[in-house]
């Protein structure tokens, strides 16, 4: 695996990261200036006063927009996955099994149950947190930290 930028520490370079948004001078909000100067990365929606810091703006790294595309990028180690604040979705045998049914490109060749030990491992691994919701299209099984 490739990465580019610095390595995080956790706690120390998530300056922001217990400051309410009434304590940051635009509220949490993006000031105007901010947004007009990002306008790609501001339409994701993910961005904020105080994450921006570890997203890449338009003008650190253009790219050309022949159709609508929104690509936001995280220059360190990790990239954004430390901004999915350790939640993420498993994918369910629907998604692996979507192209087969619905005869769009080509089959996956795994299917979930051959992917959910590693899901499992990974979980555990990274800290990742969430609801148990039992939604078989969103298979929720080995969190570290259970929400309410």
């Amino acid at each position: 695996m490739l990465e580019r930028g610095r390595n995080v520490e956790h706690f120390k370079d998530y300056v922001t990261a217990n400051t309410p948004s009434w304590d940051l001078p635009h509220r949490g909000q993006l000031p105007n200036r901010f947004t007009k100067e990002n306008p790609q990365l501001c339409r994701a929606g993910v961005v904020t006063e105080g994450n921006r810091h570890f997203f890449v703006q338009d003008k650190e790294h253009p790219y050309i927009e022949e159709k609508p595309f929104t690509w936001v990028r995280g220059y360190q180690v990790g990239g954004k996955s430390l901004l999915w604040a350790r939640w993420t979705q498993r994918w369910s045998d629907l998604d692996f099994g979507a192209n087969a049914k619905e005869g769009a490109g080509v089959d996956w060749p795994v299917r979930y149950k051959d992917i959910a030990p590693w899901y499992a491992y990974v979980e555990k691994f990274a800290g990742i947190s969430g609801n148990r919701d039992a939604c078989h299209r969103c298979p929720t099984e080995n969190f570290s930290r259970q929400w309410k």
